[in-house]
């Protein structure tokens, strides 16, 4: 799966999957490049960052991306966490929706999983507002889920069967790292251009013998 870089705060960084990237180069060697090139790998916890929002940032409708974790939306609220990750996310639940991989509803869920629960939005695909998005939470793969509230007004973690309770049900569910240990999370550096996962390959390529 390819990654597009995010900025958090002054630096820039990107989740990467050596693996998938398909290089004819053992992937202790792709590491040893971005190390040697200057590339920090991070180690990120995201049930920590998560759970560090709980009762802490403040809900508002309409919150702007860049003022979280202090306020935030359900929406804004993940697209923070995973910039942490390394992973840019657009900024509605809707559009958050269209990418990652889906996982059968009922099924065994992992920290990172976002559940999207039906209702209205401007933004849905139909113009009618059918099957329209009204929420999203974060699975913890604990058995809960964290999120930012507006009827409580800050983010809390609930336990799943009382989530779906609230939220009448989940429209959908998908997975946006499938492979979490795989993934790494590089911070970039200032002297280097990086837009997306998949311009490590270039990297690799230019740099490394076959």
């Amino acid at each position: 799966m390819d990654y597009r870089a995010v900025q958090v705060n002054s630096s820039w960084r990107c989740a990467v999957n050596l693996e998938e990237l398909n290089l004819p180069f053992f992937p202790e060697q792709v590491e040893r490049l971005l190390n040697e090139l200057g590339f920090r790998c991070l180690e990120i916890d995201l049930l920590a960052a998560a759970r560090g929002c709980v009762g802490k940032s403040a809900y508002a409708l309409s919150a702007d991306p860049r003022h979280a974790p202090r306020t935030v939306n359900c929406s804004s609220f993940i697209k923070y966490l995973y910039s942490l990750r390394g992973v840019w996310l657009p900024r509605y639940a809707v559009q958050q929706s269209e990418l990652g991989a889906p996982v059968a509803i009922g099924s065994k869920l992992r920290l990172g999983d976002l559940l999207f629960s039906p209702g209205f939005f401007p933004l849905s695909r139909d113009r009618d507002g059918a099957g329209g998005l009204g929420h999203v939470g974060l699975a913890t793969g604990e058995g809960s889920v964290i999120h930012a509230s507006k009827h409580q007004g800050t983010v809390r973690e609930v336990p799943l069967d009382a989530y779906l309770g609230m939220r009448e049900g989940v429209h959908s569910i998908k997975r946006l790292i499938p492979d979490p240990d795989l993934t790494l999370t590089y911070l970039i550096p200032t002297n280097s251009f990086l837009e997306s996962s998949d311009d490590v390959r270039w990297l690799a390529h230019t740099n490394l013998r076959r």
